[in-house]
């Protein structure tokens, strides 16, 4: 552990592989932000020249589990570039976490801040990366093309975190645009054998999404012996945002945190307070007392929530496919496609307002 500022690296070093495997970046955005100098370029290790081993220390903002040693892209990062990482994830509360490293003032090399990124940047916990992008040619190559962007968050305009969104990689042919097939965003999801069992009606209002639920429920109480649960709720810390965030989707807004921004005038008003946030927590006031949420849905701990999924008796859920997928692989695992999930469009049954219109509380 060192004491001072460390720099939060995030996925450098993973980058510095996936960059090197002769992958075309995407055409758009080529444009670069900033009129930051071009980078030298670093010396190249010679062939059969045994790189010095050296062990960097991360901490990950969040619950997850360290790589296996043998897993592959760590022993292909140890042949590249030398490096060991030894992760540490986090258990327990984030904040009393994150509190602790910060007052003593020890921290590991890297760190994956998260959601605790706002109070790593207030403590200073960071080093600026501004002078080294430069000095390694695949990172700048990612990154370069973002740096304002990159910069916006902190309060004097440097470089201290290093996003990983933002930029795909097309590896086969380097082609630059090509149809995406996944999806792992914010969505109303529901099991393939709901829809088929519906016949693929592929409901597209509040009402119908839960109308279907509430039917399929009372054909199938029970899924492999086990109670059937037609919409689960996770609302654990910051995980939140799967009770939360639904309201601004029902009405067509994107995935914009805690607010809805007009695209047209960039004003931004607080969805919670506002009618359509009220519809949908009626819609799931409704669904409760119809036994369509079971009650322990809001007492689940993320491990549980991954659990019943993974059990294949949760119907559907608001959520991001990212955040259940661990459950969800468990189901592929058992060769139960029928129960893995697709993402639907679902909307308010009368929208009374557009997105573009910020004032909503008026309607």
């Amino acid at each position: 552990m060192k004491k001072a500022r460390i720099i939060s690296l995030v996925m450098a070093v993973m980058m510095i592989v996936a960059t090197s495997a002769a992958c075309s970046p995407q055409a758009k955005d080529t444009t670069s932000e900033s009129s930051t100098p071009t980078p030298g370029q670093i010396s190249e290790t010679s062939e059969g020249e045994k790189l010095k081993p050296i062990t960097f220390t991360m901490f990950v903002a969040g619950p997850g589990e360290a790589p296996p040693k043998d897993n592959k892209i760590i022993k292909k990062i140890q042949e590249i570039t030398g490096v060991t990482i030894e992760f540490e994830f986090l258990v327990g509360d984030m904040d009393q976490k994150v509190g602790i490293m910060i007052a003593s003032g020890e921290y590991p090399d890297l760190i994956g801040a998260g959601q605790a990124r706002g109070r790593f940047l207030n403590a200073r916990a960071f080093v600026a990366l501004d002078d080294y992008l430069p000095n390694y040619p695949n990172l700048w190559k990612h990154y370069e093309p973002y740096l304002n962007r990159l910069r916006s968050i902190s309060p004097d305009n440097k470089i201290y975190i290093l996003d990983i969104w933002g930029r795909e990689y097309w590896l086969n042919d380097g082609q630059d645009h090509f149809y995406y097939g996944d999806y792992n965003g914010p969505a109303f999801w529901i099991q393939k054998d709901v829809l088929a069992w519906d016949g693929y009606s592929n409901p597209t209002k509040l009402d119908d999404f839960f109308d279907l639920l509430e039917r399929y429920y009372k054909e199938h109480p029970t899924i492999d012996g086990q109670p059937t649960l037609p919409f689960e709720v996770h609302s654990q810390d910051w995980r939140s945002f799967c009770l939360k965030n639904a309201p601004q989707h029902l009405i067509g807004g994107r995935n914009e945190g805690d607010v809805v921004v007009n695209p047209e005038t960039l004003e931004v008003e607080i969805y919670q307070n506002k009618w359509y946030a009220k519809e949908y927590y009626k819609k799931l006031n409704e669904a409760f007392k119809k036994g369509l949420i079971h009650p322990e849905t809001f007492t689940r701990n993320y491990d549980e929530y991954l659990k019943v999924i993974s059990q294949g008796r949760v119907l559907a859920m608001f959520d991001q496919q990212w955040n259940f997928q661990d459950g969800e692989n468990v189901l592929i695992a058992e060769k139960k496609y029928e129960r893995t999930y697709v993402p639907i469009g679902v909307s308010l049954t009368e929208p009374r307002c557009r997105i573009t219109d910020t004032r909503a509380t008026e309607l």
